[in-house]
């Protein structure tokens, strides 16, 4: 167990209440933890975290601590593709004793420990874990070589300015196989590294902007999070947020999309495009049942949609603070100015609300619709999850309002 605290009076009366309910040792200051040794240099008000030991260990259980040194942890002739991996009896059966999962393993300890800088080469070689070739193999033991000569790099944590900062950086459809892209971000406090990701984004990217535009709203989620998690420790942050001019624009300026000179790949999978519009609710969405999938096949294609946990979310959030988005999801918040259309559902024709309640500041919110409204109002279908189509993902369902407030004139 590692205690943490400012105040070495509670430390030790925390061990002594827990030293009465537990067979326990003190072992004074922390020297080491999971693998990690800790130094400390009071002197210089420095904490150094390090793997060397842990390292060294690993690269002798796998026979490369004598190997030659490389300077890079993955080489750019490393062209990983599932088409390296085995394929006849013979090359599975060869790789049946390569030991790639526990190296891999090894090397992502380390990675999420300690060493930010194998982030990239742990996560491009940890995606063919199921069926490894001979390519893949070389590219880990590529990866040990590298830490064979840089087996004492550590974090040292010291006196900087207590900062969260924030950086982050993306490639252009570095996978082979799938054409997507590859987002890094690391996030340093008080000027050391203390959190750090390489992954794989989850659509396709079409252009260096948008790639990046992906990589920075991962590190931008990161940021909020430790920046809340720093607010209850007492350490508030300012707001900060910087990123490149293209990034910035793209959103704003349509044009920039079809007249912009970044590079383009030639990317043959499913892409999905970040856009921005004004509305919640465009006009040309007319939908009704006639859009309901009729055939098994539109049926089971839109089983793979996940319209349903879509619309719940946007539904929570309209519940709560976007009572703009309320005549789009389902039920509005009703305790303000309301307002209805004429025969708004396509398949009804009916009203979203009572044309006695046009245009009508709401404020009793806990009031019971009267038996003489619930009776002639409706509502739309209360949801089309079991009929779903492809338009009605793109706007997400048009059902009508059921008042729960009236107002006494």
């Amino acid at each position: 167990m590692l205690v943490v605290g400012h105040n070495t009076c509670r430390i030790q009366k925390l061990k002594q209440e827990l030293s009465k309910s537990f067979a326990m040792k003190d072992l004074g200051p922390a020297r080491q933890i999971l693998g990690m040794q800790i130094v400390r240099d009071r002197k210089a008000k420095k904490l150094v975290l390090s793997q060397k030991k842990y390292i060294q260990k690993v690269l002798r259980r796998f026979s490369m601590d004598k190997a030659k040194v490389v300077s890079t942890p993955l080489a750019m002739h490393f062209k990983l593709s599932t088409k390296q991996c085995p394929s006849s009896d013979d090359e599975k059966e060869d790789m049946k004793k390569v030991p790639y999962a526990s190296a891999v393993g090894s090397l992502m300890y380390a990675m999420v420990c300690t060493r930010p800088d194998i982030a990239h080469a742990v996560g491009v070689v940890s995606h063919f874990l199921s069926n490894p070739g001979r390519e893949h193999w070389n590219a880990v033991k590529w990866v040990m070589r590298y830490l064979c000569g840089t087996s004492s790099l550590s974090l040292c944590f010291g006196t900087w300015k207590p900062i969260l900062c924030g950086y982050t950086d993306s490639d252009i459809a570095g996978d082979v196989d799938t054409r997507k892209s590859t987002s890094g971000y690391l996030v340093t406090f008080a000027g050391e590294a203390v959190s750090w990701q390489s992954r794989l984004q989850k659509c396709v990217a079409l252009s260096t902007t948008e790639a990046e535009l992906i990589a920075i709203v991962e590190v931008c989620k990161e940021l909020l999070w430790m920046k809340r998690f720093l607010g209850e420790l007492g350490c508030a942050q300012e707001r900060f947020l910087a990123c490149r001019l293209s990034v910035i624009e793209m959103p704003r300026n349509c044009d920039c999309h079809k007249r912009s000179t970044f590079r383009k790949y030639s990317i043959d999978t499913t892409w999905t495009k970040l856009m921005v519009v004004s509305t919640p609710l465009a006009m040309h969405f007319k939908l009704s049942a006639i859009h309901c999938p009729s055939s098994d096949g539109e049926k089971e294609d839109m089983k793979q949609v996940p319209y349903v946990s879509v619309v719940g979310s946007l539904m929570y959030a309209m519940i709560y603070t976007r009572s703009n988005i309320s005549h789009v999801v389902g039920k509005p918040i009703v305790c303000g100015y309301t307002n209805s259309d004429m025969t708004g559902d396509v398949d009804t024709q009916k009203k979203p609300m009572h044309p006695a309640l046009t245009d009508t500041c709401l404020s009793c919110a806990d009031t019971a619709l009267p038996d003489e409204l619930s009776e002639e109002y409706d509502g739309f279908p209360t949801s089309f999850s079991h009929d779903i189509v492809s338009m009605r993902y793109d706007r997400l369902r048009m059902i009508a309002a059921t008042i729960q407030t009236v107002v006494d004139d």
